[in-house]
């Protein structure tokens, strides 16, 4: 089964995605995802989880269509939770609640430096291969800050040498 979205409805919902975040960055602003929803972890058995175990999982959502069935017509977005939005000359934040599998490498690596445009930068592109390729860059499974940076570095090559 296909579940790519179609050329031309990924390309629209990319154009959307970065047309609703373009006000924010002009005006100063960084963004910040709210915390995602989570699901506790249950086994079939009923037994203890194992120690490696999960404890909850995160709920994905649903758009109401299967994404190789969107039209262009019906390819919207909408961009809504801001209330984490920042302008980093005015205030600054270290700390990033990305999820793992979005957040820049800078808010592990440089933690005593403010975040700024190209962590959000950085968090827009992953989100946009989310929307084209319909799964993370990054392995997100169980996923750790050394799991996450080992991608990262699959990815795109060795960190900077002072990280």
């Amino acid at each position: 089964m296909n579940r790519l979205f179609q050329l031309e409805a990924a390309r629209a919902l990319a154009a959307q995605l970065f047309l609703a975040v373009e006000p924010t960055f002009c005006g100063g602003f960084v963004q910040k995802v709210r915390e995602p929803e989570f699901e506790a972890v249950r086994p079939f058995d009923s037994q203890p989880l194992p120690p490696n175990m999960p404890s909850r999982a995160v709920l994905p959502i649903w758009l109401g269509e299967a994404s190789d069935k969107l039209k262009l017509p019906e390819a919207k977005i909408l961009l809504g939770a801001l209330g984490e939005a920042f302008s980093p000359t005015k205030q600054q934040r270290f700390e990033s609640h990305t999820p793992l599998i979005g957040r820049p490498r800078e808010a592990r690596f440089e933690p005593h430096k403010p975040l700024s445009f190209p962590s959000d930068i950085w968090s827009l592109g992953c989100s946009l291969w989310n929307i084209i390729g319909q799964s993370s860059l990054f392995d997100g499974m169980f996923a750790t800050e050394d799991s996450i940076t080992g991608g990262q570095v699959d990815a795109l090559g060795m960190l900077p040498p002072e990280w």
